[in-house]
């Protein structure tokens, strides 16, 4: 029951976000001004993740050290 009452909870919040993201108009129609830095860092971001999604390899095999070097055993 108390799982059900939560749940509700939730997607009460979850569903309010989605109305003012889709229903609601814009409270500002001012167009975002991004710079050359800005843009560069999102290119290099995606290439980054481009990357590491199709040759996982050395990522994965760095996760474990990392792990052993942080965590207490």
């Amino acid at each position: 029951m108390l799982a059900v009452i939560t749940s509700l909870f939730g997607a009460f919040y979850y569903v309010r976000i989605v109305k003012l993201m889709y229903f609601n108009s814009p409270a500002d129609t001012a167009t975002l001004a991004s710079g050359t830095f800005n843009r560069a860092l999102l290119a290099l971001n995606g290439v980054v993740v481009l990357v590491l999604g199709i040759v996982p390899g050395p990522l994965m095999r760095a996760c474990p050290q990392a792990l052993s070097h942080t965590l207490p055993l």
